[in-house]
Order: C-alpha cells, then sequence, then structure tokens
C-alpha cells in the first residue's frame, strides 16, 4: 500500500495516502482530461507519477452501455465550458481502505454548474466481483439501480442518525439535542458510505459538523 501520512486533520487524526489513492487519481482523473480537455477538473489528490499517467486514454464515451449511463428521454443542453468544474474524490475512506474495511470505502464524483453540483456519481469499487455505481443528474435521471435499493421508513420517533468516526466533534450531542434522548447514534466512515445510508434508509440523518472538503461534499450534494 505505501502508505504515507499526508498530515493531520484538525481534529487530530492522521490523513494517510495510498499508492492506491494515486492510481485511482492517475485513473479518473487523467481519463476525463483527456476526454474533456477543455474542462476545470480538481482532484483530491496529485500523484508523483502525474508524468505517467499522462498516457492515460480518453475513455470511449462512444461504446459505453446504456446501462451506465442514460441518455434517452434527456435532452440536449449547450453550455459553456467554463461553467463546468469536475470534482473527483479518487478513494473516500482512505484510513478504512488501509484497514481492510472495504464496506466504506467508495470513489465519487461530482459535475457542478456554475459552481451547483449537478450530477453525482458514488462507486463502490468493492467487492471487485460485483461493484456498483450509483449516481444522480438533478431534474433529470438516477442510475437504475436505484429502484433495487431496499428503503427503510423513517423513524421520527426514534431517528437513526450517522456520524463521521474520524470528525465527530460534538456532532453527538448536537443530534440528542436537536431529535430528543432516544436517538440512536452510529459512527461509520466515508462520505459516500453515509450518504447512500441515508438512501436506502439504513440511517434516518447524516450530520456533520466538522470542516469537510469539497470532493467529500459535491457528489453527496
Amino acid at each position: 500500500m505505501n502508505i504515507k501520512i499526508k498530515g493531520k486533520t484538525k481534529e487530530g487524526v492522521n490523513d494517510p495516502v495510498t499508492d492506491a489513492d494515486y492510481a485511482s487519481h492517475c485513473a479518473m482523473y487523467y481519463g476525463l482530461k483527456q476526454t474533456f480537455p477543455k474542462l476545470t477538473i480538481v482532484s483530491e489528490e496529485h500523484s508523483k507519477n502525474d508524468p505517467i499517467c499522462e498516457d492515460q486514454k480518453p475513455f470511449d464515451t462512444e461504446s459505453i452501455s446504456s446501462n451506465h449511463v442514460a441518455v434517452e428521454y434527456m435532452n440536449n443542453e449547450l453550455v459553456f465550458a467554463k461553467d463546468i468544474t469536475i470534482w473527483i474524490d479518487p478513494l473516500d475512506a482512505t484510513k478504512e481502505y488501509t484497514e481492510g474495511l472495504y464496506q466504506y470505502v467508495t470513489t465519487m464524483v461530482c459535475v457542478a454548474y456554475k459552481g451547483i453540483p449537478i450530477i453525482g456519481v458514488i462507486h463502490y469499487p468493492f467487492p471487485s466481483q460485483n461493484p456498483q455505481t450509483y449516481w444522480g443528474w438533478l431534474a433529470k435521471k438516477a442510475s437504475s439501480n436505484f429502484a433495487n435499493v431496499v428503503h427503510s421508513e423513517e423513524n421520527k420517533e426514534h431517528p437513526r442518525v450517522v456520524v463521521s468516526i474520524s470528525h465527530q466533534g460534538k456532532v453527538s450531542e448536537i443530534a440528542k439535542e436537536a431529535f430528543g434522548p432516544k436517538t440512536t447514534v452510529d459512527k461509520a466512515a466515508g462520505a459516500g458510505y453515509k450518504v447512500m445510508g441515508v438512501v436506502n434508509g439504513t440511517y434516518d440523518v447524516y450530520i456533520h459538523t466538522t470542516a469537510i472538503k469539497k470532493w467529500d461534499l459535491c457528489a453527496d450534494a
């Protein structure tokens, strides 16, 4: 894994980076850059092998299966390239990745138009034999596999709140103050994992009160 520490979070937790982060950055950032060279693309990582990554081939957008990108029933819209920014998180929950807690690990992409998130993509690379990708396009469409998500009804009497394992702050106290003493507070890793937990009804609310980075937030918004 070649684990290195980029620094510490404001909460004093180590912020690791691995070769997997760099490899994912290489494929995602340069694949997008080669495919859409005029767009602004921002990645959490900057690989030490960036000169090698520049040989990354463009994505073959013509052969992408309609199971992944549903273009039917969506009208074309012309926008200026300068108004589009793509944010990518090559590997969310790196710390948990190094610990083998792969259920928390996702990769995330967000397309923002004039600073407003309009497309979010959350991809679960594990288990490798059955990776899952969920995406939504504001006011247009969502990936077909959302139909297979089993959603639990909200529990308004005993709400289930999920908070970050490593960026807690006073969020547990805030949750119980807001929703009552019977509130259940669970801890989990990965912004993508926690948001999908709300989508599928595992949790009723995801609360984060400490600092958060745009590549963690944009795809989930």
